[in-house]
């Protein structure tokens, strides 16, 4: 959103942004010149997947409704994106309005099967213009409308690159007992029932029974009133050499942890539309196994800037070309040079930048 928001602020033009919450993105935006407002805009989520809870999306939606339907009009505003498919406001008060509306679908939903369609009839009805993230993102949202080929188009995520460059992993490495001959693999991720920690759990047996000098290191916290999903996670791991397996908690210091890594891997065992990790893995100059689905395959370039599992969620398959990393420095450096020039070239925040500027000019000039 932030960088949407920057391109759009160097066409010179006035920016109001609605939030469903407070948070640190609130203040960020108000420096900038935005124009924010917080409450309830009924977003979808499992939550309301019950009697009371459709009542409690019935009251949230109308009132969101009403708030932006007033928003819209006192300020004129000629243009609506919504940032993501699982808020329907803009596209209903587009609707009424007759104001112009982009869709920005960052998701892959898959279920449950009416919301997946009711989303996507939304999606194809409620737009001028849909943009997705990722090639793989455009063609799920095409099997159940294919009237949306006219109106989309694909827009990679940016990267500001620079970011990710000087990490030293020297001392998390250091404090995991590693030395420079040893191999640690990475994942980072939310701990959810999708992003794949089984699978990496899975990926990490095989290996310790194979090599002595590799240790696998998972990553990332859970959202809130999930904690359940990483009290399973580390059970599960108990199982595994303490000493080899580790389990951290989401740090922001994400450039250190991915400086540490010799192997990158995404284990997500559902399609993820354009993983931003794999990007930051790529930015940091990282070998990288990704499964076989979703956007990440569009990243990364089989055999050139990385491996793509051609049979999703197979440990095996990702034991063979893990194996193929650990056997062979030269082969890492190649791919993570690989990796780093095509992220530099087709995933920079300055293409993003130019290719929603260029969108949008269609309709605020």
């Amino acid at each position: 959103m932030i960088r949407t928001i920057d391109a759009v602020l160097e066409l010179g033009h006035s920016v109001f942004v609605c939030l469903p919450y407070q948070g640190p993105l609130v203040g960020l935006l108000r420096k900038k010149g935005v124009i924010v407002y917080v409450f309830s805009l009924g977003v979808l989520r499992r939550k309301y997947f019950n009697l009371i809870g459709v009542f409690a999306f019935i009251w949230s939606f109308s009132y969101a409704f009403f708030r932006v339907l007033g928003i819209v009009r006192r300020n004129k505003i000629r243009l609506i994106h919504s940032n993501t498919s699982t808020i329907l406001i803009g596209g209903v008060v587009s609707k009424l309005l007759g104001v112009s509306h982009i869709w920005h679908v960052r998701e892959i939903l898959t279920s449950p099967v009416f919301l997946r369609k009711l989303i996507h009839y939304c999606l194809a009805n409620m737009s001028d213009k849909i943009v997705a993230v990722s090639r793989s993102t455009l063609d799920h949202i095409f099997l159940d409308q294919p009237s949306i080929i006219k109106k989309a188009l694909v827009i990679n995520n940016g990267l500001e690159i620079d970011g990710y460059l000087g990490g030293d992993g020297r001392q998390l490495r250091e404090g995991l007992g590693l030395n420079e001959n040893d191999i640690l693999v990475g994942m980072i991720a939310r701990v959810s029932h999708w992003k794949g920690q089984d699978l990496f759990l899975n990926i990490a047996k095989k290996a310790f029974l194979e090599f002595d000098n590799v240790y696998f290191i998972a990553l990332g916290s859970p959202f809130q009133g999930m904690e359940n999903l990483m009290d399973s996670f580390r059970k599960e791991a108990a199982s595994l050499p303490d000493d080899r397996f580790f389990i951290h908690e989401f740090s922001d210091n994400v450039k250190d942890y991915l400086a540490s890594f010799d192997v990158f891997i995404l284990p997500s065992t559902q399609p993820d539309p354009l993983p931003t990790t794999v990007l930051e893995a790529m930015a940091t100059k990282k070998a990288i196994i990704v499964n076989g689905h979703g956007g990440s395959t569009e990243m990364i370039e089989h055999k050139r800037s990385g491996f793509i599992v051609s049979a999703p969620n197979d440990p095996d398959e990702f034991l063979i070309y893990l194996r193929e990393y650990i056997k062979s420095p030269d082969l890492r450096e190649e791919m993570s040079k690989g990796a780093f020039d095509r992220v530099n070239k087709d995933f920079s925040v300055q293409s993003y930048t130019h290719n929603i500027q260029q969108l949008f000019k269609q309709y605020l000039n």
